[in-house]
C-alpha cells in the first residue's frame, strides 16, 4: 500500500493510493479506497515530520559477477533485536533532513559507502517510526567500511541473503519490497 513519502502533498498521496494497484486490489470500491486513503494520510501525514529515523536499503547493480547485490552488516552495541543479525544500515532523522538524506548519510556514517536514494521512502508495519530508502552504491565495486555499529559488512547477492543464518527478521522483506516499488514507481533518475 502507498505510504506518504518526503515532500508529497495530500492530494498527490490520495491521487497515488487511488491509483495504486494494490490499493484497488485491496479497495475495490472507489469510496471505500478514497476513505482508506484519507484515513492513512490522516494518520501518517507528511513522514517528514512523523519520522525518527532511516534505513538506506543499498544495491550495487554491478555487484559480484555482474549480480546485482545488497549491502548488509552484522549488527553489534544494539542493545535490541538487531544485536548479531545481518541488517541494513540506518539512524536518525536530523533536523531539516529528508528521509532521504538521513539514509544517504547514515550509510556513508556506518560503512563508509557513498550511495544516493533511488526510490520514494517506504514505511513497514512493524517498524513504527522509519522509513526505508532504497539506495544505489555511487560506483561499483565500494569496500565497506563499518563503524562501531557492525563487526562486519558484506555485498551479497539477494540469493545469498537467504542463506546467512542470522539474518534479520526484516533484511530480505526489505530488499524485496524496495524492489518491486521500483518496478512499479520506477527510480529515481540520476541527479
Amino acid at each position: 500500500m502507498p505510504y506518504p513519502h518526503a515532500g508529497q502533498s495530500k492530494d498527490d498521496y490520495i491521487s497515488e493510493f487511488m491509483g495504486s494497484s494494490e490499493a484497488r486490489k485491496s479497495f475495490p470500491d472507489a469510496k471505500q479506497r478514497a476513505a482508506v486513503a484519507y484515513s492513512e494520510w490522516e494518520k501518517k501525514g507528511n513522514p517528514d515530520k512523523h519520522s525518527k529515523a532511516a534505513v538506506g536499503i543499498v544495491r550495487d547493480p554491478q555487484g559480484g559477477r555482474g549480480v546485482t547485490s545488497y549491502l548488509v552488516g552484522k549488527a553489534q552495541n544494539t542493545g535490541d533485536w538487531r544485536e548479531g543479525k545481518w541488517v541494513h544500515a540506518g539512524g536518525g532523522i536530523k533536523e531539516g533532513e529528508t528521509p532521504e538524506q538521513a539514509a544517504v548519510r547514515e550509510v556513508r556514517e556506518e560503512t563508509g559507502i557513498e550511495c544516493r536514494a533511488i526510490g520514494k521512502p517506504f514505511e513497514q508495519d512493524d517498524a513504527p517510526g522509519v522509513l526505508f530508502v532504497h539506495c544505489e552504491a555511487i560506483e561499483h565495486g565500494q569496500t565497506p567500511k563499518p563503524n562501531h555499529e557492525f563487526s562486519e559488512m558484506k555485498w551479497l547477492p539477494r540469493q545469498s541473503l537467504t542463506g546467512i543464518r542470522d539474518i534479520g527478521r526484516n533484511t530480505l522483506r526489505l530488499i524485496d519490497k524496495a524492489v518491486v516499488m521500483a518496478f512499479e514507481g520506477g527510480v529515481r533518475e540520476k541527479r
